[in-house]
């Protein structure tokens, strides 16, 4: 689960997206591990399938997110902020502390760099997470219109998981960017504007919510 939550912490805003497809490749600055992900956005909704680890997908209806996965030939449909809030009772922990806390640099550098058939301008990036540590990466930022609507829709999910905004993004909507890569843990492998069909965005019907698969559970104890 860490895995899969993990790749959807990186990302940028806008106000509003349209429609698209992508192929994601991020990886955990805490792991290494790389998690590929399909995504698909329409009309504020967004679904992430991640091919290689067969472990359900992800969805952003509005300001709602899910994780939707199987557990025994069950579909459960867990709600993504609820699941949050568990895991932070759990580990005691209020927050990530290697989440950015603030922007400290965000400085083009002259260069350019083409990602995924899109020439993007090359920044240096300084920020710092929430134990006060400072990072320095190398980003790639777009105006491409996919490149932001897409990012647009990782960050409505990040502010659907965390219940707050990421301070990255915000400098990056300011700017009127999309971002087509950030150092070595976010890459844009392809993209396209391409409709995705409007009933991948919708809940299982026969998917149980986490609270009554836990239900279920007690009661055949």
């Amino acid at each position: 689960m860490k895995k899969l939550i993990g790749g959807l912490l990186i990302a940028a805003s806008l106000p509003a997206f349209a429609d698209g497809k992508a192929v994601i490749q991020a990886t955990s600055p805490e792991s290494n591990d790389q998690v590929d992900m399909s995504v698909s956005w329409l009309e504020g909704n967004m679904r992430l399938d991640f091919p290689e680890q067969q472990a359900g997908y992800m969805l952003l209806q509005g300001d709602k997110g899910y994780m939707i996965t199987d557990a025994e030939g069950q579909t459960i449909i867990m709600d993504i902020s609820k699941l949050s809030a568990l895991a932070k009772q759990v580990t005691g922990e209020q927050e990530n502390l290697t989440d950015a806390a603030s922007v400290e640099q965000l400085e083009a550098t002259g260069e350019t760099e083409t990602i995924a058939g899109i020439e993007g301008e090359v920044y240096d990036l300084v920020w710092k997470d929430n134990s006060g540590n400072t990072h320095e990466e190398s980003i790639v930022l777009s105006d491409n219109t996919q490149a932001r609507e897409l990012l647009t829709a990782f960050h409505s999910y990040r502010k659907a998981l965390l219940d707050k905004p990421d301070p990255i993004a915000e400098a990056l909507e300011e700017r009127g960017m999309g971002m087509l890569r950030q150092g070595d843990s976010f890459l844009i492998v392809s993209i396209n504007n391409e409709t995705p069909d409007k009933s991948i965005f919708t809940l299982p019907e026969d998917g149980l919510s986490f609270e009554e698969m836990m239900q279920n559970a007690l009661k055949n104890d």
